[in-house]
């Protein structure tokens, strides 16, 4: 009978290890060695514990088990799934059933006293394919089933920065999420990624290696983009460097096209381009690109053209009714200048309408600025803006009688899609006193569903000014211009902590509330009660506030939640932006979006979390268990840590 000769243990095993085993037969003959694996006794641990897919990725996991170490899944208590809840056979490869949550039981076989479980969040949502995620620029994602305030406010352990990868500009545009399989071509999670150095890349979405699924670059032998330092008169240092691809680009699904405008510098002149990019390739469509020109004549003066270098493409692109929309400013209010807004046909590329904000005499300007947003439209189509400082017509009288007066300066404008003709318009009492640099068009505008307001003015319109005001208009019967009154809904002051007031972000919107961060302020959720914000001596009384106040810009929020609730509102931090690259990176914050006193996580707490330097109007992208922020000069991907 063979004796244990080594390997001999007393006492109980509490580590999952590896014991070489030597038996030897009488007289120390036929020795033997065997190698014995002994797993932990506590249980089973499940790799990954944490997954987030879409409905057409797969997930393997594995898991350490006593024994043999064969593994008997459930899916929600089903053994091995079901198309409902997802399947996962012997092998522990996942694929997903239905959008939701799902736990995950890995028993072991041999000792079904021993399992471990993970937790699977997946999601249908197809993509971010538009500036703050839809028309309505409401910001919200209500298919994110990962990130919830017991996820993401378990401690920097549980979430934090996964990875980042560099790019070649800054990146001003806010990125856009393609789900695998969504669209033609979309073999991987994909993120589109613009910089200021004409350059639209494509990277995997989950890839911790930075894979570059492609790369497109505008610029070639004698083509470059426009040195900051050509915008001059006076000198301006808004966009640092360079300008090449500001305006976040939009995504038609339908045919799986990149829309966006590039600009450059060849031998001397100034070209902005439409693209319309294949992402399945990144080839160009057919027609594209477009050289963007325009003329139009105002009353008694000359005919304005479109500059390229003057002429500030930071507005976000959107896509409606058959058309791509793009709207324009100036660097640092650089005269010559003046608003435009176009639309170009999404099939043809052809440009199919123009509208130019104050074609007639005066200071002009009137750009769309909109801290980067882009133009919003309601569920029957119509286009809405707000646009700057400028000239605005009044007749002799003293009085607007609408039409057909032309010159649109600081207003809100709501335009029929298809020719860029002005439906309605408000602009307030205060345009002939106000100086001319407190515009409303330092806000995006904010499309509440039909039916959000009152009974009698169902159908609202959202937006701000320089001077933290907040307007809440009819979208049907806008008030127009009135001198002596404001023919609007709501006209409030936001409240403010100290210092410059003023709103130089975008609104967001989630369940009755809207959220909203101004400048020398915190940030804000203003309820809606009756169709109508709480008013008290003309102060919004906000729901909840955040601990944290925010300089300029202020913040624009992204919302992510569920069916079932879990709402998070996450906020960027952009105040470290200057003139020129430096050590203040944006600071990555997330509040639970029913009380923003509560902070889920902050980067700031962890020094490794840091998401790159700021840049002003960045907007933090939520999709499929991550949260994608630009930076200076990289991508920065946060998520679940473990």
């Amino acid at each position: 009978m063979p004796t244990s000769s080594s390997g001999t243990s007393t006492g109980a095993i509490t580590t999952a290890t590896t014991y070489t085993l030597n038996c030897t037969g009488p007289g120390g003959s036929a020795t033997r060695s065997v190698t014995v694996n002994v797993n932990s006794a506590t249980g089973v641990t499940v790799t990954p514990r944490n997954a987030a897919l879409t409905l057409t990725q797969t997930q393997l996991f594995s898991a350490a088990a006593p024994g043999s170490g064969a593994i008997a899944w459930k899916i929600d208590g089903i053994a091995n799934g079901n198309a409902t809840v997802g399947t996962i056979p012997a092998a522990g490869v996942y694929t997903p059933g239905t959008a939701g949550t799902h736990v995950l039981l890995a028993t072991s076989v041999d000792d079904t006293s021993k399992s471990g479980t993970a937790a699977i969040a997946v999601t249908d949502l197809g993509g971010v394919y538009t500036y703050h995620n839809d028309l309505a620029r409401t910001g919200q994602n209500i298919q994110e089933y990962a990130l919830t305030p017991a996820t993401v406010g378990a401690g920097p352990a549980s979430f934090g920065r996964r990875w980042s990868c560099a790019v070649d500009g800054e990146i001003h545009a806010q990125p856009l999420y393609i789900a695998k399989g969504s669209l033609s071509g979309a073999q991987q999670n994909m993120l589109i990624v613009a910089t200021q150095h004409d350059s639209v890349y494509a990277f995997d979405a989950d890839n911790s290696g930075c894979v570059s699924l492609r790369q497109k670059s505008f610029l070639s032998t004698g083509v470059t983009t426009i040195p900051s330092t050509d915008i001059i008169n006076p000198p301006c240092t808004d966009i640092r460097n360079e300008f090449g691809i500001a305006g976040t680009p939009v995504i038609d699904p339908a045919s799986g096209t990149l829309y966006l405008v590039a600009a450059t510098k060849e031998s001397g002149s100034y070209v902005q381009r439409l693209h319309a990019l294949y992402l399945s390739t990144g080839a160009e469509r057919s027609g594209s690109p477009t050289t963007i020109s325009a003329t139009t004549s105002g009353t008694g003066t000359n005919s304005l053209f479109f500059d390229a270098l003057q002429e500030n493409q930071r507005a976000a692109l959107a896509l409606s009714s058959s058309g791509v929309f793009i709207g324009w400013a100036s660097h640092c209010d650089n005269f010559p200048f003046v608003g435009w807004l176009m639309r170009y046909s999404a099939s043809s590329l052809a440009q199919t309408a123009v509208f130019n904000v104050a074609p007639n005499v005066g200071t002009r300007g009137g750009g769309i600025w909109m801290s980067g947003g882009g133009p919003a439209a309601d569920a029957s189509g119509a286009v809405y803006i707000s646009t700057g400082n400028g000239s605005f017509n009044l007749f002799a009288s003293g009085t607007q009688t609408f039409p057909p007066f032309d010159d649109y300066s600081m207003s809100f404008l709501k335009f029929d899609p298809s020719s860029l003709t002005v439906q309605d318009f408000y602009t307030p009492s205060q345009e002939t006193t106000w100086v001319p640099d407190l515009d409303i068009s330092s806000a995006e505008v904010l499309v509440l569903q039909n039916g959000a307001g009152p009974s009698a003015h169902p159908n609202l319109l959202v937006g701000a000014d320089k001077q933290a005001h907040l307007w809440l208009l009819d979208r049907s019967a806008m008030g127009n211009y009135n001198p002596t009154a404001d023919n609007v809904l709501q006209y409030l002051s936001l409240p403010n902590s100290g210092g410059s007031p003023g709103v130089f972000s975008s609104p967001g919107y989630y369940n009755g509330t809207v959220y909203i961060g101004g400048v020398e302020s915190p940030f804000l959720a203003l309820p809606l009660n009756g169709g109508v914000f709480n008013t008290s001596a003309q102060t919004a009384i906000d729901a909840s506030r955040s601990t944290e106040s925010y300089p300029f810009p202020g913040s624009t929020p992204s919302i992510s939640a569920s069916p079932a609730g879990n709402a998070i509102v996450w906020v960027l931090d952009t105040s470290g932006y200057s003139s020129t690259p430096g050590p203040s990176s944006a600071i990555l914050r997330a509040y639970d979006a029913v009380n923003l006193g509560t902070t889920l996580c902050s980067s700031a707490a962890v020094a490794g979390d840091a998401p790159g330097y700021a840049i002003k109007f960045s907007v933090p992208v939520v999709a499929n268990g991550h949260v994608y922020v630009g930076g200076g000069d990289k991508i920065t991907v946060c998520g679940l840590t473990r």
